[in-house]
C-alpha cells in the first residue's frame, strides 16, 4: 500500500512536468523500473543453492481431494462465495476510477494519477487502525462495517460524477479507501478463523485462490461490463456509473450471505467432511 502511494504521487508529479506521450511512456518505465528491482532483490536467496534441495519432490496431495473437502462444507462454500462477492465488489473500480474522473469530470492525467494516492491512503489508515477495531468490535462487526462504509462510498462517486463536483469526488475517493482497508483487516482476520486446525493449508489456500479469483474476474468484469453499458446507453458517464451500482449490490449480497456463516458450525463440518472424504481417498 505504501509503495502505491509514493508511485501514484511520483507519477503525478512527473506527469504535472512533462505529459506527453513520450512524458507517460518515461514516468510509467521509471516505475517499472523499480518495480523489477525490487522482485529482484526480494527474490533472490529465496531458494537453496545445495543440490540436495533441488531433490525434493512434492508431497502434496491430490487437488481433487481438496476440493472433494471444500465441496462437502455448505458454511465453507458460503465463504467463499461471500470473499468473491466482496472482493469483486471492491476491486472492480480499479481500472475504472481514473478514466471515470477523466471522462466524467475532466481531470487531467497528472490528476487522475493520484487517485490511487487518495484511495491508498485511506487503506493504509483503517489497515493500521483496523487491528485495534477488530480486537475492541468483533471482527463480524468491523468486516460489516467496512463494507457500509464502501457501499457509501460507491454511492457518492456516482452522484459526484453526477453533479460534476471534484472535490466531493476526492472525499469519496478516501470515503472508499477507508472501508477497503477496514474489510480487508477484518476478513484477513476472520479467514485465519475459518479454518481446521488440521487442514489449515488447505482452507487458507482456497481463501487465497478466491482472492486473486476475484481480482481477476474484478479488473475483467468491470471494464466488460462498463463497455457493454456504454455501447447500449452511448453515454459514457452512465457507463462507469452502472458498474459502480453493481458492486453496491453486490456488496449488499454479501452482507447478507455474511449473516449465514458461522465459525463454530463451519470448524464442526470440517473435521467430519476432511475425514470422510480422506477415508474415501484411501479407499
Amino acid at each position: 500500500i505504501l509503495s502505491t502511494i509514493v508511485a501514484s504521487i511520483g507519477l503525478a508529479r512527473a506527469l504535472e512536468v512533462n505529459a506527453s506521450i513520450s512524458g507517460i511512456y518515461t514516468a510509467f518505465g521509471a516505475i517499472w523500473l523499480v518495480a523489477t528491482v525490487c522482485v529482484l532483490v526480494g527474490a533472490a536467496g529465496i531458494e537453496p543453492a545445495n543440490a540436495a534441495a533441488r531433490n525434493v519432490r512434492n508431497t502434496a496431495d491430490n487437488p481433487v481431494v481438496a476440493l472433494r473437502a471444500l465441496a462437502n462444507n455448505p458454511t465453507a462454500k458460503r465463504f467463499f462465495v461471500y470473499l468473491l462477492l466482496v472482493l469483486i465488489g471492491i476491486r472492480a473500480q480499479d481500472v475504472l476510477l481514473e478514466p471515470y474522473a477523466a471522462d466524467t469530470l475532466g481531470l487531467p492525467v497528472s490528476a487522475t494519477t493520484r487517485l490511487e494516492a487518495i484511495w491508498g491512503i485511506g487503506v493504509f489508515i483503517t489497515l493500521l487502525g483496523g487491528l485495534g477495531l477488530v480486537y475492541r468490535f468483533g471482527k463480524r462487526a468491523n468486516a460489516n462495517i467496512g463494507a457500509v462504509v464502501a457501499i457509501v462510498a460507491f454511492a457518492l462517486i456516482i452522484i459526484s460524477g453526477a453533479i460534476q463536483h471534484v472535490t466531493f469526488f476526492y472525499a469519496s475517493v478516501f470515503l472508499l479507501g477507508l472501508g477497503s482497508g477496514l474489510m480487508t483487516v477484518s476478513n484477513l482476520s476472520f479467514m485465519l478463523d475459518m479454518t481446521a486446525p488440521q487442514n489449515v493449508g488447505l482452507y487458507i489456500g482456497a481463501w487465497g485462490v478466491a482472492n486473486f479469483v476475484a481480482q481477476s474476474l474484478g479488473t475483467i468484469g468491470g471494464a466488460l461490463l462498463r463497455d457493454i453499458a456504454y455501447r447500449l446507453t452511448g453515454n459514457v458517464a452512465l457507463g462507469y456509473m452502472v458498474v459502480f451500482a453493481l458492486e453496491i449490490i453486490g456488496l449488499i449480497i454479501a452482507l447478507l450471505l455474511f449473516r449465514t456463516i458461522s465459525v463454530e458450525v463451519f470448524r464442526r463440518d470440517a473435521q467430519l467432511d476432511v475425514a470422510d472424504v480422506l477415508t474415501l481417498a484411501g479407499d
